[in-house]
């Protein structure tokens, strides 16, 4: 499932952009559909209580070179990372729309709800170390 698949690699690669080859389309989720419909356009969709976006698989290289272009770290993925892309300077964090701490907890409550137990334990133990 693409939502599994994001999240794996979104625990260890929080400020990268990941985008999973889906049939003829590359998806991104969350907040990573959100910096591609601020610096692309792409419309965002509602998926699962998780917000989207798709782009055709003929749009990589246009999506890639903006990244470039942008210094926005990224993954590409297809069954497994196909490429990456890690700029000294990861400019992920200025392409967010600043959202309030409410927003931010009710989108990281919806994700917690959604993950698998075995994601969710490893998380969760990291939240209360810190709290």
């Amino acid at each position: 499932m693409i939502k599994d698949i994001f999240y794996n690699y979104k625990m260890k690669y929080l400020k990268y952009i990941i985008l999973i080859k889906s049939g003829n389309f590359y998806i991104a989720l969350g907040d990573d559909a959100k910096i591609l419909n601020n610096i692309l356009g792409y419309q965002i969709k509602e998926f699962s209580n998780t917000i989207k976006i798709g782009f055709p698989i003929i749009s990589l290289n246009k999506v890639i070179d903006k990244l470039d272009t942008l210094k926005v770290n990224y993954m590409v993925i297809d069954k497994e990372i196909i490429l990456k892309k890690k700029f000294n300077k990861n400019n992920y964090n200025k392409h967010l729309i600043k959202r309030s701490n409410e927003d931010r907890i009710e989108d990281i409550n919806l994700k917690l709800l959604d993950m698998k137990n075995t994601n969710i334990d490893l998380l969760l133990t990291k939240i209360e170390g810190l709290l």
